[in-house]
């Protein structure tokens, strides 16, 4: 570890392996705190997987110091720690690849004495018991602990950790603040982030036929939470709007899908932080979750009425909820400043690195 009269440097890791909007914006919140909390802190992101997401991320791409010139490690927010509902094998080849991205590389944090800290995460289910040790292992070495909901917390307490060492504190893109009140054009912009709508065997037909229907009435705004997602997971989409028009939203940053997400008035979508993002900044959301920790955040912030699962989706649903969002009178985040507490865990952790 550096000594006192070096220059402090902070490793921030987390899911920065495919430029994904969720991922990138919370580890920038996160980098943007460090900041907040020591102006001379030099912030690093050890395993990022391009330069375009580092500068997207730390506004600079300067490469990674090593771990022996490391003061501390932030484990930053995402859903890293929790595998998806698939099939047994492809678990297991989830299983291995969080292994090697997030804990095969923790003998150099021990090796220099590095203290870390775990913010916002979500944990579980982790059904491969080997990979569920050494999750354990990483949260009972950690100075301070902060997961993003109760289910969370309960995964990891049924799996031996201290519960009084685990703050359960909302997303940190919770935090965000919305600048303006949504589009002031008589026409209401909804977005429509459906990725994965394919895969609604029993309902995509009644998506579809949604979709045309509000296609008459609203501008419609086709949007992609990464690179290349409009060309190749939206062509089922694409085509049922064949004769309708609607726009087409690139993924050029988070900064700019921010902005784009703040002039809608309704966001449907299929993915966990478009939804995070949208109720953050004041939009009402239909979430069509194709991942269990997407439902978690909707009960966590009593919208789990607005979260219905694909095979529960019908043309019926889909319209009366959307009226719904269409006639609320005001819809504000309720829990911006219970999340602000990851920020206040963030700056203990830096000031104690002294101690």
């Amino acid at each position: 570890m550096n000594n006192a009269k070096e220059k402090k440097i902070i490793a921030v890791h987390g899911s920065y392996y495919g430029r994904n909007f969720g991922d990138t914006l919370i580890l920038k919140i996160v980098a943007d705190w460090v900041k907040d909390a020591d102006p001379e802190m030099v912030v690093e992101l050890p395993y990022v997987a391009s330069d375009a997401e580092e500068i997207e991320i730390l506004g600079v791409a300067k490469g990674f110091s090593g771990f022996s010139s490391l003061s501390g490690v932030i484990f930053g927010p995402g859903g890293y720690f929790g595998e998806p509902p698939k099939p047994f094998f492809q678990k297991l080849k989830w299983s291995a690849k969080c292994y090697k991205r997030h804990l095969s590389w923790l003998k150099r944090i021990h090796k220099y004495n590095i203290p870390y800290l775990i913010v916002g995460v979500g944990v579980g289910p982790i059904s491969n018991v080997l990979l569920r040790r050494q999750v354990v292992k990483l949260f009972e070495g950690a100075r301070l602990i902060s997961v993003r909901d109760d289910v969370s917390k309960t995964f990891l307490v049924r799996w031996g950790v201290d519960p009084d060492r685990i703050s359960v504190v909302p997303d940190v893109a919770t935090t965000l603040r919305a600048a303006s009140m949504g589009s002031q054009k008589s026409a209401k912009k909804i977005a429509l982030h459906l990725p994965d709508v394919d895969q609604f065997v029993d309902s995509v037909n009644d998506v579809y036929e949604f979709v045309n229907d509000i296609a008459d009435k609203y501008e419609i705004y086709i949007i992609e939470d990464g690179e290349g997602q409009l060309g190749n997971r939206n062509s089922g989409l694409l085509r049922a709007l064949s004769e309708r028009d609607y726009h087409l939203v690139y993924y050029e940053g988070p900064d700019k899908l921010l902005q784009k997400i703040e002039e809608m008035d309704v966001v449907l979508t299929t993915k966990l932080h478009v939804g995070i993002v949208g109720y953050a900044l004041n939009k009402p959301v239909i979430s069509i979750p194709m991942h269990t920790k997407t439902k978690r955040f909707y009960l966590q912030v009593g919208r789990n009425k607005y979260c219905v699962s694909p095979e529960k989706v019908s043309l019926n649903v889909l319209r009366g909820l959307f009226e719904e969002c269409l006639t609320l009178k005001s819809f504000r985040n309720e829990i911006r400043d219970e999340s602000l507490r990851n920020k206040l865990l963030v700056k203990q952790f830096i000031d104690g690195l002294d101690d």
